[in-house]
């Protein structure tokens, strides 16, 4: 969660596990887990692009430390 908040900026309002499995098909000594992400502009109507911008970089964040993205 740490590193999510950290990549996104000042539009994240909120970061949920929604689900952590554990089990076949996932290895052994990893873990899946279905994140959600709310974002938020106080002053005005957010956009697409400003939300995929922040996603994007939620995901090389990610990747840069050792996760496997598998949706989106």
């Amino acid at each position: 969660e740490a590193l999510i908040r950290s990549s996104t900026g000042e539009l994240l309002r909120t970061v949920s596990v929604v689900d952590r499995y554990h089990r076949p098909p996932v290895p052994p000594g990893k873990v899946s887990l279905t994140v959600t992400l709310c974002f938020q502009d106080p002053e005005r109507t957010l956009t697409g692009e400003r939300v995929r911008e922040s996603m994007e970089r939620v995901i090389q964040a990610l990747q840069e430390a050792g996760a496997e993205i598998r949706g989106v």
